[in-house]
């Protein structure tokens, strides 16, 4: 399943030996469309209770589609709200209704997969590279660089606000099986919140100074 061999440059300079290894069959290949200036690099992946795939882009199509049929939609979000100058795609969060889009700074989008309606959120927060969702429909998010928020999206307002110590920027936010919020922090750290007891946890994991970037739940329901 591995073969090298030599190559020229598009202009017949020699740039050495090259190598191919044949992807196995059970792995999908999603090609992605993309403007022609545009650099590709993809920050978000999700999928809906449809089994759609959405892919947060870099470029000037921020969210694509993917159907079960290969068929990709771009989802046209208003230049109205993409003039704030939000970056890039860093969070999408499906629920039953559609998919949350987080943008890296200042936006929070909600597209409802059966009106095709793009509606904005203007929590407290201030960038939504995590966002997490909770078994009653509300977002979890951070504010400030040091605290845990809970935002209701039905009467659009926080509804809990939990500050720590250790100010860092949080990478991910995870709500377990139990109701449990994970987050990733800097320093080899990361955080438990029990919030029905609004109870707070920082543990470190490794003396040396790295960022915690991801968390996810087992089957068992270790994390």
């Amino acid at each position: 399943d591995l073969f090298w061999f030599s190559n020229l440059s598009f202009t017949g300079a020699a740039i050495g030996l090259n190598s191919v290894v044949f992807t196995p069959g059970y792995f999908k290949n999603y090609p992605l469309e993309v403007e022609k200036n545009d650099i590709p690099a993809v920050y978000a992946i999700t999928k809906d209770k449809d089994n759609n795939l959405y892919v947060g882009l870099r470029g000037g199509t921020p969210v694509l589609q993917i159907t079960p049929a290969m068929r990709i939609n771009k989802l046209k979000i208003p230049d109205y709200f993409l003039s704030i100058d939000p970056g890039t795609v860093r969070s999408l969060t499906p629920d039953g209704n559609g998919v949350w889009i987080g943008f890296f700074r200042e936006l929070l989008l909600f597209y409802n997969v059966t009106t095709r309606e793009i509606t904005r959120y203007t929590p407290e927060s201030e960038f939504f590279r995590p966002v997490a969702i909770d078994k009653e429909g509300e977002l979890y998010l951070v504010s400030g660089n040091n605290k845990i928020i809970r935002f209701s999206p039905e009467l659009q307002k926080t509804v809990m606000k939990t500050a720590y110590s250790h100010i860092s920027p949080v990478y991910k936010i995870v709500v377990d099986e139990g109701g449990i919020v994970w987050a990733c922090m800097n320093q080899s750290t990361f955080l438990r919140l029990d919030p029905r007891k609004d109870k707070l946890d920082i543990f470190t994991i490794l003396p040396d100074n790295y960022n915690v970037e991801d968390l996810c739940q087992c089957d068992n329901g270790d994390i």
